[in-house]
């Protein structure tokens, strides 16, 4: 709670704390910071969250990065979740895409079944149609489409 509670402050200033903190022996108080560092830090941590996403043995630390990526608010990182959309790992293609279209509000229309490659495919091809005029939503943010899931 005391590291929720950092990152709501948004204060910068936490940011070196909350990077220790995220490479922490408890893996709660890991995975609290790394999803702290995705709310405070957004864009500026975008580097150190994907190097966790792709370097983390854990299935459950991949996702809170993936998450925290999605926590960003920002427009770069919907091609590192969509890079993200293909390693290896049950659940993963669900935890990136979830995330991008969280962050996105865009999903996929849930017809068909889709491989991780089909499901990267087709993020990347609506990517490269609506970058230009994309927004990015918070993980609170209430505004714009609502979340297909809901």
């Amino acid at each position: 709670m005391a590291i929720r509670a950092l990152a709501d402050m948004g204060d910068r200033s936490y940011l070196p704390l909350l990077e220790r903190l995220s490479d922490d022996a408890n893996p709660d108080v890991r995975t609290q910071a790394i999803l702290a560092l995705g709310l405070l830090g957004g864009e500026s941590e975008l580097t150190r969250l994907t190097a966790l996403a792709r370097r983390s043995t854990s299935m459950d630390e991949r996702q809170t990065a993936i998450q925290a990526i999605g926590y960003t608010a920002s427009l770069k990182a919907v091609p590192v979740l969509i890079s993200l959309i293909t390693m290896a790992g049950s659940g993963q293609p669900s935890a990136s895409v979830n995330w991008s279209t969280s962050l996105t509000r865009h999903s996929l229309p849930p017809a068909k079944q889709r491989t991780s490659l089909q499901y990267q495919a087709e993020w990347e091809d609506w990517w490269g149609h609506n970058k230009a005029g994309a927004h990015a939503y918070g993980p609170f943010d209430c505004t714009g489409p609502s979340f297909p899931w809901l």
